[in-house]
């Protein structure tokens, strides 16, 4: 949908649970002419199309297509994150550590908890050096089931030893 996010507009067009699939393919060659993208997904029975178009298109256009239900346009592609939908800054607090806010936060660790000696030693190594989290991951999965697949809850129980040990909240 990049062609929302430069200057034009990003959509979600419902198509009716009757429409047929003519219908979907004509709302899809309508976007491509408009030179638009479109990802198109089946979601409560409903086909509904994410796209954006360069330039802005009148609702009714979109909407009196056959086989469209309704049309949203949205404000903003990234409407969660946008200054649109929410002006203040957003601060996350893991532990006593905060995440946002104008401060600098230094989250240190390994890529994987792999053994007790190995998280305690980084995890010193992070407190030495300042750092507000640790970091370390229990879980890897992997596209061989032959590779290191993560220490699972063993390695969540040794990251909660590092954190009540250095005093370090942590994120994996």
């Amino acid at each position: 949908m990049a062609a929302g996010s430069n200057g034009g507009e990003s959509l979600i067009i419902v198509m009716d649970a009757a429409a047929a699939p003519a219908d979907l393919e004509q709302v899809l060659d309508r976007l491509r002419a408009a030179g638009g993208s479109a990802e198109a997904t089946t979601q409560a029975g409903r086909v509904v199309v994410a796209a954006g178009v360069p330039h802005p298109v009148p609702p009714p256009a979109w909407e009196a297509l056959p086989g469209v239900e309704r049309v949203f346009h949205l404000a903003s592609p990234v409407r969660l994150v946008s200054r649109h939908h929410q002006p203040a800054d957003s601060v996350v607090e893991v532990g006593a550590a905060r995440l946002g806010g104008g401060g600098f936060t230094v989250i240190a660790g390994p890529c994987a908890v792999e053994s007790r000696e190995q998280i305690l030693a980084a995890a010193a190594a992070v407190q030495a050096a300042g750092a507000s989290l640790l970091r370390g991951d229990a879980f890897k999965p992997r596209t061989s089931p032959y590779s290191f697949q993560g220490l699972g809850r063993a390695g969540l129980d040794l990251l909660a030893e590092a954190r009540e040990r250095f005093g370090l909240p942590f994120v994996a």
